[in-house]
Order: structure tokens, then C-alpha cells, then sequence
């Protein structure tokens, strides 16, 4: 696994969150079956629990950043260029504050509906049957990735 991830460029981790795994896990399936099928190579990594942002809220940043360094090195020994995440709070904290923990942080950090919205431009995906199969559904915009990283037309469009 290391020196092909390392020839490659690194590998691609999903994260989906504490709160997914244990309050939703139909839904971190569901993200998991949609990766797989729009052919998105990523992996799970053990050791990864959380990224730290109940810390930032609490203003605990030495703890934060002490989470911080050990999640990167987690993150460097198993050859990490990429994270997906699916929790707005993960997006945050790994964009807007570990740059700052971490001198040397060049992992690219993207949210799961911009992998899944750029994915499926890509493939040029139709689906069969749209008209007769359609149903309203409500979208609500993430505060963390709409009004904090301006997000919100690919969440909308997938």
C-alpha cells in the first residue's frame, strides 16, 4: 500500500463524521454506495475519530491543535493527499483551521457534494426514467459551507 499510494500521489480518504456512523448510518451507506458507483477510488482510515471543531467551538485550541497534529500524522503515514467529508463541521475545521495548526498542511479537503456534483459532470451521468420517477425534495443550505465557503449551487444541482 505505501510506495504505490506514494508513486501515485497519495490516496484519496472518505471521512463522513462522527455523528453519521453512529446517528445515521443509512446515510454514511448511502454515501458509501454513490462513491462506488460514480467509480470514486477512496478509502477509510482507522484512527481518525474526529477533526476537532466541538474543540474550536468550546475555544480549546490547544487541544484542537494537539488533535490536529495527530490526525495529520495519521493522515501523512498512510499517504493522504485527499479528504472527503460529508459533515459541514469536518469541512470547516480541516479548511479553515488546520492550515493554521499545521504549518505544512497541503491536503486537499473537499466536501462530498463538490465530489459528487464534479463526478457526475464528468461521467455526463443521465439518468433513465427522470420524469416518471421524480420527487420534490427540500434542500436546507449548510451554514458552514454556504455562507462560510460560498457552496451552494452543487449540494443544489446533485
Amino acid at each position: 500500500m505505501g510506495l504505490f499510494d506514494w508513486l501515485k500521489g497519495g490516496k484519496t480518504v472518505y471521512f463522513p463524521g462522527k455523528f453519521t456512523v453512529e446517528k445515521a448510518p443509512e446515510v454514511y451507506q448511502n454515501y458509501i454506495e454513490i462513491l462506488k458507483i460514480l467509480d470514486i477510488n477512496f478509502t477509510s482510515l482507522s484512527g481518525l475519530e474526529d477533526f476537532g471543531m466541538s474543540l474550536v467551538h468550546d475555544g480549546d485550541l490547544r487541544s484542537a491543535r494537539d488533535l490536529a497534529n495527530k490526525n495529520y500524522k495519521i493522515l501523512k503515514e498512510n499517504f493522504v493527499n485527499k479528504i472527503i467529508v460529508s459533515s459541514p463541521e469536518d469541512y470547516r475545521v480541516l479548511k479553515e483551521f488546520y492550515p493554521k495548526f499545521i504549518h505544512d498542511f497541503k491536503i486537499k479537503v473537499e466536501h462530498i457534494s463538490i465530489t459528487i456534483f464534479e463526478a457526475l459532470k464528468d461521467k455526463e451521468i443521465k439518468f433513465k426514467d427522470l420524469d416518471e420517477k421524480r420527487e420534490i425534495v427540500t434542500y436546507q443550505d449548510s451554514c458552514y459551507i454556504g455562507r462560510l465557503f460560498g457552496i451552494y449551487e452543487e449540494p443544489r444541482l446533485v
